[in-house]
């Protein structure tokens, strides 16, 4: 009987520990997904954004080629 307490208060010393490092590694690597998708996101604003600057230009500078609307 004494075997089993040894064994349940080393499985939950062994679920703890493994638990906080789980919180610690799993942040981690959020932050590095995180920071990797934002980057992918400024990437894909600033192609659309330089577009859309591109086509101001053109259109300012060939009104007379543009319709109004």
């Amino acid at each position: 009987m004494a075997d089993l307490l040894w064994f349940d208060r080393f499985q939950e010393h062994g679920f703890d520990d493994g638990f906080r490092e789980g919180e610690r590694s799993g942040e981690l690597e959020g932050r590095i997904f995180g920071c990797e998708k934002a980057f992918d996101l400024g990437r894909e604003i600033g192609f659309y954004s330089g577009c859309v600057e591109m086509w101001t230009q053109l259109c300012n500078q060939y009104s007379d080629k543009v319709p109004s609307r």
